[in-house]
C-alpha cells in the first residue's frame, strides 16, 4: 500500500512541467523500454495483466515521439562497439516473449510511424504453441471450481475459498516458478494444467487469446518487415543460480541455433526475468560464449558508454501514463545501483 501511494505521489509530482523537465536534465544515457504485448481489449486484465491495453500504448508511443529519438537496436550496437556517446534523447523499444499480438496489433502500428523495434522469443513456445507458465498459474488458479488444490511437485496443498487466497497462491507459486530449475518448473506447469478440464483449457485458450505465442510463420514475416529478432532462452528459462551450467548451455545455445536456421541470424539475447538476482554469472558468461552481441536485463537504468555489453539495462513500460512518464525522466537516477550491479560481474 505504501509502496503504491509512493508511486502515485511520485508520478503526479513528475506530471507538474517544471519538475519533469528539471528531472529530465539529469539524464545521461539512452532508456530501453520492455514490454510484453499489446491487446485492442482485454477480458481479463488481472489474467492477461502482461498485455498493455492498445489505447495506453499509443499514448505512450506519440509521446515518446514528440520527445524523444526511438532508434533501433542494431543502432544502440553500433554505438556501444564503437564507444560513441550515447545521445540521453534515445529510447528503445523491445518486447519479451512473443506473443501473437507482436505482429497482429503491434507490428501493423509501429510500421505506420515508421518506428523500430525488436522482439526476443522464447523458441519452444514459438515452436509448439504452448503458452507460458505464468499463464498457466493464472488461468488453473483463478478459473478453478476447487476451493483446495494440490500441486505435487513441490509439495504444496493450497487454499482457493476466496478470490484474497487464490491471488495470494498465484503470488506464492510465481515466486517459485521464478526461482526452481527448469525441470522443476515444467513439473509445475504439468500440474497446473491438470487442475482444470481439457475442455475448459480450450474455452479459456480462445476466450485469452492474448496468451497465444506466435509460430515460425509469424517470426519470418515480423523479420522481413524489418523487426529484429531476438533469443528470450528455448523454454522462458530464468537462469539463475538454481539452473544448471548444462540447462544455462542448452536455454541459450539452442534458442539462438533454431532463430539462426529460420531467419540467418541471431545476434541479441534477453534474460527472462532478469532482475539482479534472477542473472548468475555463468549466464552472462554463456551469453558471451554462444557470441551474442548484447545481452539486456530487467534491471533499470540507462545505457552509457563504456557500457557492459552483456548486462544492459531495461525498464518496464507500465500502463499508468503518468508513471511511465516519472519512470523515463526518472530513469537516471538508478544508474549507480545498476552499475555497481554490473561491476561486480565483471569483478568477479
Amino acid at each position: 500500500m505504501i509502496k503504491n501511494n509512493l508511486k502515485s505521489i511520485c508520478s503526479r509530482v513528475a506530471g507538474i512541467p517544471g519538475i519533469y523537465n528539471l528531472m529530465r536534465r539529469y539524464k545521461k544515457g539512452c532508456t530501453v523500454f520492455f514490454y510484453h504485448g499489446v491487446e485492442n481489449k482485454l477480458v481479463d486484465p488481472l489474467l492477461q495483466e502482461v498485455h498493455l491495453p492498445f489505447s495506453q500504448f499509443e499514448k505512450q508511443v506519440k509521446y515518446l515521439m514528440k520527445n524523444y529519438e526511438i532508434i533501433s537496436l542494431d543502432y544502440l550496437y553500433d554505438c556501444i562497439i564503437n564507444g560513441y556517446k550515447i545521445d540521453p534523447s534515445h529510447v528503445l523499444l523491445t518486447f519479451d516473449d512473443g506473443y501473437k499480438n507482436n505482429i497482429d496489433v503491434i507490428e501493423p502500428f509501429l510500421r505506420s510511424m515508421n518506428i523500430p523495434f525488436s522482439v526476443f522469443i522464447s523458441t519452444r513456445h514459438i515452436d509448439t504453441g504452448k503458452r507460458f507458465p505464468t499463464y498457466y498459474l493464472r488461468a488453473a488458479i483463478l478459473y478453478t471450481e476447487k476451493e483446495y488444490i494440490s500441486v505435487p511437485s513441490i509439495n504444496k496443498y493450497l487454499d482457493m475459498s476466496s478470490q484474497d487466497k487464490r491471488w495470494l497462491a498465484i503470488s506464492n507459486m510465481a515466486a517459485v516458478l521464478k526461482s526452481v530449475p527448469q525441470q522443476t518448473v515444467d513439473l509445475m506447469v504439468s500440474d497446473l494444467i491438470k487442475l482444470l478440464p481439457d475442455d475448459r483449457w480450450v474455452e479459456l485458450n480462445n476466450l485469452f487469446m492474448s496468451d497465444e505465442p506466435m509460430n515460425w510463420d509469424d517470426i519470418k514475416k515480423l523479420h522481413k518487415s524489418g523487426v529484429i529478432i531476438g533469443s528470450h532462452c528455448h523454454d522462458h528459462a530464468i537462469l539463475h543460480d538454481h539452473q544448471s551450467s548444462s540447462e544455462i548451455n542448452y536455454q541459450l545455445k539452442t534458442s539462438k541455433e533454431l532463430i539462426e536456421k529460420h531467419l540467418g541470424e541471431c545476434k541479441y539475447f534477453a534474460y527472462p526475468n532478469g532482475s539482479m538476482k534472477k542473472i548468475s554469472l555463468e549466464a552472462m558468461l554463456g551469453v558471451k560464449k554462444n557470441k551474442y552481441l548484447l545481452g539486456f536485463s530487467i534491471v533499470p537504468g540507462e545505457i552509457e558508454n563504456p557500457a557492459n555489453a552483456f548486462l544492459l539495462p531495461r525498464i518496464l513500460a507500465v500502463t499508468d501514463f503518468d508513471e511511465f512518464k516519472f519512470h523515463l525522466s526518472s530513469c537516471s537516477f538508478y544508474n549507480k545501483k545498476y552499475n555497481e550491479w554490473s561491476y561486480s560481474f565483471s569483478s568477479t
